[in-house]
């Protein structure tokens, strides 16, 4: 080995041993989710509320909203990474309301919890509009211009229209035993065979129990455009 190489070796060593950081993963900055609002600012458990905000993530996956004194939501209407619709859970009390996402917590929001009887009425933009939005008024499903079955369940004119297979019996006011959409949505027992949604986060599960009462209960109150 000649002289200049082994004069070399230990200023490449000392090269090499002095970069610590070669190969090392940059940190990363977690996301934080926000509220910026919550409508309305008070409501009486069994009502829905809006949770508008950022960094919600595009579905809920393990996330929550809480109530104080620290109960979950556990009627989740809707998700998106700026808008939380859900039923203010049982035992919820005024205080903060907070969004935790992959274990980041938002601020905490100032909710009031009403003192009064729960507003029992349910809405359709708030409490039915994002089901069907999540859950049937999808592409390839039931919107756009050639639904399936003729049926876009995309606004509540073309709802109460109906398609098809049902025609306008898809929606009887104050009916929800013969509206249609109950028997599609409760199980594969119809004349599709079936058991609907077929896309969206409860495809493979059918709709929660929670979710097909509201809508059940909107039917039963006169299906209101409201």
């Amino acid at each position: 080995m000649t002289k200049q190489l082994w004069i070399a070796l230990p200023f490449f060593a000392a090269l090499i041993g002095g970069c610590k950081d070669m190969g090392s993963d940059v940190p990363q900055t977690p996301v934080i989710p926000t509220i910026v609002g919550i409508q309305p600012d008070s409501a009486a458990v069994g009502d829905t509320v809006m949770i508008d905000g950022n960094n919600f993530g595009s579905s809920q996956g393990s996330s929550t909203v809480s109530f104080a004194p620290g109960i979950s939501a556990n009627i989740v209407v809707s998700w998106s990474t700026t808008s939380i619709i859900v039923g203010v859970p049982a035992g919820a009390v005024s205080g903060i309301v907070s969004v935790t996402v992959n274990g980041s917590t938002s601020n905490a929001f100032q909710f009031k919890s009403s003192a009064a009887a729960p507003d029992t009425l349910v809405h359709f933009q708030t409490g039915i509009l994002p089901i069907l939005l999540n859950n049937c008024a999808l592409s390839g499903c039931h919107s756009g211009s050639s639904p399936i079955s003729g049926f876009n369940a995309s606004t509540y004119d073309n709802l109460r229209k109906g398609g098809f297979t049902f025609g306008t019996n898809v929606v009887i006011s104050f009916d929800s035993t013969h509206s249609a959409i109950m028997e599609m949505v409760r199980s594969n027992n119809n004349p599709i065979g079936l058991r609907m949604p077929q896309g969206g986060p409860y495809a493979s599960t059918g709709l929660p129990d929670s979710l097909i009462v509201r809508i059940g209960k909107w039917i039963q109150q006169g299906a209101l455009n409201n």
